[in-house]
């Protein structure tokens, strides 16, 4: 049988992981306990089953705790010897029977208790000489409580729980008010230890390994409480105040790139923010540049070595996690939940900084192209991110996909496509763009139209853009001066944002 205890702590930490770290409605994420349980204890359940019939198919010594005798058993002597058997077992190692007998023993001296080392001087008393050898080594009932009990009383008991009951609380706090699933994780397996070691170890009045572990666990999941009790996120969802935080991120972008002598340009709907609302779109909620390869990799290169206190670049270069093939600079002080993205990269809010590398129309090189970013998409969306929903059938086959591509390493994937996209020097071609698309098929720009620079007002601010700003949005967007239909006047990204509004001295 597999450890109970174990099985028990593994379920507590799925039910955690399910309801603090998963997306969704509460119903979705019941559900998806339920499955997942259901699915290891089924499992559990059959490997013990595979096992007890393994082992009856063969002779095998069976003891008697009551009685501290052995006698081997055969197909044909399983029933006479049930029958012997004084123990009802429902739990593994006879542990019912052996916290009873140890409750009798502990009420005798209830206030104080017997004391850790005359615990065994009485085992004789309430257990039989088989049982004292094999299964109470070390003082040990199979339950710190019980152990408590008998060892210091009512007194210690009471000591314990409290201590307990303290830390379930700041770790189920730190639980509620984190944001960061990394955090998260950390938390649940410090729940998963806590659990799991009350019922299967000495965690008391010894030094064992496994008592090592616990009280390191403790120790150390109350140092990240004490670390980020000051920590208080609230949720962003006002357009305007996700634009000035964006707004604050190209400034500081802007400084560096003046400092160290690289160019840059709005871009995209930033840059149509400029030249017609003279800043943010009024219902976008993102900015974008983009830089020559060679200036984005000095600005990338510079950022890496040169970090800021509160505004980080995010790249493949920096953080194993990140899933993207172009550089973001975030707000540290804001916490960024994708809902597309599977793997947490730790972002805030953040502006796009996108490479422009040499094009040409490559059948070869799109098709390598668009693997590439396919596989990464697979390698790191949820269902939600490549759901289709025009197509049911094309649907379950990337659902499929996206399970057969869970555990490959999407950094890989983003490493090859900034290497091959790379390849491509912007002075060895007429042409440039934005290479790492999924539509390999959209307008391209013409290398002559990014050489020069111009400003533009932006919410007030003065930033780059580029002098043929018209034939560069013309090409993208054809009649850029033209609102949308008031329907498409919407964000197109999914995200929640949260914002630190306190933190400890």
């Amino acid at each position: 049988m597999q450890s109970r205890g174990a099985l028990l702590s593994l379920l507590l930490m799925i039910g955690l992981y399910s309801f603090f770290a998963t997306r969704g409605s509460i119903v979705k994420r019941f559900l998806t306990f339920i499955v997942v349980g259901l699915l290891i204890t089924a499992t559990n359940i059959g490997l013990s089953y595979v096992t007890s019939i393994y082992i009856s198919s063969e002779t095998t010594t069976v003891l008697d705790l009551n009685k501290g005798q052995s006698y081997a058993e055969t197909d044909s002597s399983v029933a006479k010897k049930n029958g012997e058997l004084h123990l009802i077992e429902t739990t593994p190692s006879g542990r019912t029977y052996i916290w009873k007998n140890a409750i009798k023993m502990g009420s005798t001296k209830p206030i104080f208790g017997y004391g850790v080392r005359n615990v065994p001087d009485y085992y004789t008393e309430y257990f039989s000489k088989f049982e004292i050898q094999n299964s109470l080594i070390g003082g040990n009932f199979h339950n710190i409580f019980v152990t408590i009990f008998v060892s210091s009383g009512v007194l210690g008991l009471v000591s314990f729980l409290l201590v307990l009951a303290y830390v379930i609380k700041r770790f189920l706090t730190y639980l509620i008010v984190s944001k960061k699933n990394t955090d998260k994780l950390i938390m649940i397996l410090f729940f998963g230890i806590l659990f799991g070691q009350l019922f299967e170890s000495q965690i008391m009045y010894s030094t064992n390994f496994i008592n090592i572990i616990f009280w390191l666990a403790i120790g150390y999941g109350l140092v990240v409480c004490k670390r980020d009790e000051g920590v208080r996120y609230q949720e962003v969802t006002d357009v305007n105040e996700i634009q000035e935080m964006e707004l604050g991120i190209m400034e500081y972008i802007h400084e560096v790139c003046q400092k160290i002598g690289v160019k840059y340009f709005l871009a995209y709907g930033s840059l149509i923010g400029a030249v017609r609302h003279q800043g943010f779109i009024p219902w976008d909620d993102d900015m974008d540049i983009c830089m020559l390869r060679e200036d984005y990799e000095k600005l990338q290169d510079y950022l890496i070595a040169n970090p800021d206190e509160r505004y980080e670049v995010m790249s493949y270069k920096n953080n194993l996690n990140y899933v993207y093939p172009f550089m973001k600079v975030q707000d540290n002080h804001t916490y960024l939940l994708e809902e597309d993205v599977r793997i947490d990269s730790n972002m805030g809010i953040y502006v796009d900084i996108f490479p422009v590398d040499g094009y040409e129309d490559d059948v070869e090189f799109k098709n390598k192209m668009t693997k590439l970013i396919k596989k990464r998409q697979l390698s790191c969306y949820t269902f939600k991110g490549i759901t289709n929903t025009k197509s049911v059938l094309n649907s379950l086959l990337r659902y499929v996909s996206v399970i057969i591509f869970y555990f490959t390493n999407t950094n890989k994937y983003v490493a090859q496509i900034e290497e091959l996209a790379k390849s491509r020097k912007v002075s060895d071609y007429e042409q440039v763009d934005y290479l790492i698309y999924k539509d390999m098929n959209k307008p391209v720009w013409r290398r002559e139209w990014l050489e020069q620079a111009t400003t533009g007002t932006f919410e007030g601010k003065e930033f780059t853009i580029p002098k043929n700003y018209h034939e560069i949005l013309t090409s993208d967007y054809g009649d850029y001066m033209q609102l949308p239909p008031v329907e498409q006047r919407v964000s197109h990204h999914d995200f929640k944002l949260w914002k630190i509004v306190k933190r400890s001295k």
